[in-house]
């Protein structure tokens, strides 16, 4: 029985002197009771391990909606000045803190919303908390979860609210397709030769001659003289009208119209039909022969 007794008295000594020396102080102050959606904020942070000293931890602040309360967001400034949200996956790239000798580190870190989140509801209470990482941990130790607890921040977030813009759906104007028609090609008659018919030279007729009429000759009857005389006068005058009579008849004969040119046009016409008769029998004797040919093939 004294056996049972003292090592339930050295398991109580060993769990109060285990928790003394790890005892963990983390505490923030400096945040907002409201909150726009795109404002930053500075807290100042305590943190005090016992036995800490020289340690390196890594501390990042996460906002969650009030009725959604372990659904995290958030962003967190580091060192380098870069802003890393809850999903960050390298917890190297959190806030790095390192304990001085006397196992404590303050300072000042930057936070903000992270409205793209799934889990950001727009404006609503929001709770505030920080969490850390040892070098070797995977999992953060909430601040509110230490032997010397945080009091975790409610912050009234402030987002805009957003008016709907009324979507204007545009109907399509079906416009017809023309469909086309085959618009048939006039065809084109044959324009018909014209004939060439031969046209006849007129024949030019001679011109009628007009025959000189003879003026009759008056002669004077000289006065009774004599016999002699009236038969010299006589004799005189037959002479003269034979003369005029022949040379008129020799005129005449001389002047006979048309004769000569109505040979030649005769012998013109007759060569022309020759030439024509020898044209039709050429080509009376091409058409025979090209028909023989015709029927042989």
């Amino acid at each position: 029985m004294q056996i049972v007794t003292f090592i339930v008295a050295f398991l109580l000594l060993a769990n109060l002197f285990s928790k003394s020396a790890f005892a963990a102080t983390f505490t923030f102050n400096g945040a907002p009771s409201a909150l726009n959606e795109n404002d930053i904020f500075s807290a100042s942070v305590n943190l005090a391990i016992n036995g800490s000293s020289g340690n390196t931890y890594y501390i990042k602040g996460v906002f969650s909606h009030s009725d959604t309360l372990t659904s995290y967001l958030g962003y967190t400034k580091n060192n380098n000045g870069d802003w890393r949200n809850d999903d960050e996956a390298d917890k190297t790239q959190y806030y790095k803190v390192t304990m001085d000798s006397n196992g404590q580190w303050n300072g000042s870190i930057e936070f903000k919303l992270d409205t793209q989140d799934s889990s950001f509801k727009g404006s609503g209470n929001y709770n505030f908390k920080l969490g850390r990482y040892t070098s070797s941990g995977t999992s953060p130790t909430w601040c509110t979860s230490e032997a010397t607890p945080c009091d975790s921040a409610t912050i009234a977030v402030i987002a805009p609210t957003s008016t709907p813009t009324p979507t204007v759906t545009l109907t399509p104007t079906l416009t017809p397709t023309p469909v086309s028609t085959n618009t048939p090609t006039p065809t084109k008659s044959p324009t018909p030769t014209p004939t060439i018919k031969p046209t006849a030279t007129p024949t030019s007729l001679p011109s009628p001659t007009k025959t000189p009429t003879p003026k009759p000759t008056s002669t004077k009857t000289p006065s009774p003289t004599g016999a002699s005389v009236l038969g010299v006068s006589q004799k005189s005058n037959q002479s003269v009208l034979g003369d005029s009579d022949e040379k008129t008849r020799e005129k005449t004969k001389a002047v006979v119209p048309g004769e000569s040119k109505s040979k030649a046009i005769g012998i013109v016409f007759i060569f022309l039909g020759a030439v024509f008769l020898s044209l039709c029998g050429i080509v009376f004797f091409l058409s025979y022969r090209n028909s023989l040919k015709t029927n042989e093939d």
